[in-house]
This record gives structure tokens, sequence and C-alpha cells, in this order.
């Protein structure tokens, strides 16, 4: 979805670099990291004081006023136009989870061309290719979350780059009939074992 349609949706400014972070109670649920979030926000605004940061999932909390910079809270999103129209108008969603599988929501972003930063933890090293398609950060560092965030929007063509190979990575290896086809030759090992 074009960018500049997108934030007028959402009414967010159109010059500024926007980092999104959501989940299904993202403020409330530590799993997500919202708290080591809030940590490293700070730091990205002292490398880049533009930068604003984008909620969804997630209520206006007390913990969340002290980043330095705007939060735009835009509540829960229910449709699929809603989302992705989100991770159009950003320039990379953050997934500062302290454990995951396969997060629906970096695979969302990765489909429409949104780089990821991320812990690597879990699932997401198989979704976040480091400095292709995103940033992995050292397990729950802080500083180096702030870095990965600043890294991906330091640079405009570098980050239209990795929009594109994450769009390509969910094409190559995650879409319904790829995951089809696995999941019958994993059966088909299982009978003939």
């Amino acid at each position: 979805i074009d960018r500049a349609a997108a934030r007028a949706l959402f009414n967010l400014p159109a010059g500024k670099p926007l980092i999104a972070f959501g989940a299904v109670g993202a403020t409330k649920d530590k799993k997500k990291g919202f708290h080591l979030l809030a940590q490293a926000l700070p730091l990205l605004v002292e490398a880049n004081p533009n930068v604003e940061v984008v909620v969804f999932g997630g209520e206006q909390t007390g913990a969340a006023g002290n980043f330095g910079t705007t939060v735009h809270y835009v509540g829960y999103l229910n449709d699929s136009y809603s989302i992705a129209a989100l991770y159009s108008a950003v320039d990379a969603f953050v997934c500062p989870s302290l454990q995951e599988n396969l997060p629906n929501v970096v695979m969302e972003a990765l489909s429409c061309q949104t780089p990821v930063v991320a812990f690597n933890v879990g699932g997401l090293p198989d979704m976040v290719d480091h400095r292709q398609n995103g940033y992995l950060a050292r397990p729950f560092s802080v500083q180096d979350l702030s870095d990965g965030m600043a890294w991906v929007l330091a640079d405009e063509q570098r980050r239209r780059q990795m929009g594109q190979n994450g769009r390509l990575k969910v094409e190559a290896e995650f879409t319904q009939e790829k995951i089809a086809v696995r999941h019958q030759e994993l059966y088909g090992s299982l009978i003939q074992k």
C-alpha cells in the first residue's frame, strides 16, 4: 500500500521515520518485550531525534511516557487491510519478544516489505535474515536492539532493498502452498518409518 496514503489513513506524520510495535496485549504481556523496547527507544531517539513510534494491539500505559518522542497508539486492528496499511505506513517493525515461535506480526511485516528488528531467539531467525531483511539483535540487549533500529532507519535505499528481500523470503518459504508441501513431505517421511 502506498506509504503516503497509509500514513494519512492513520493520521501519522508524513516526514518522520516511524517504528511500529504490536501484538495482542502488546503493552501488557511481558513476553512481548515492551519493557525492553521502552528502554531501547530513548537510546534510539538520542541517535535519531526525529523517530516516532506506532503501537498497535495495545493500550496506552503509564509506563509508555518517557521515550523522548511521540508515540502513536492506534489500538487493535481487526481486518487485513488495516493491518497491511499500518505495516506499509512505517519504516520498520520491532519485535522485542523474549520468546516466539513464528509470530504472525513478523510474517505480516515482511509480507508488506517492512524490515523487522528482533532479538535472535526462537523462530525469529527462521524469518529474519540478519542485515538482509531486518536485524537480529543479541538476545535482550537493549543497546543492540536500539542499534538495530538505528541501522535499519539509517539508509532509505538499503531499507527498501531489505523490504523487498523480506517479501521474497515470505513468498519463497512461507506461502500456504509451500507449507502444505512441507507438511506432506513430513507426513510421508513419518509413514515410511
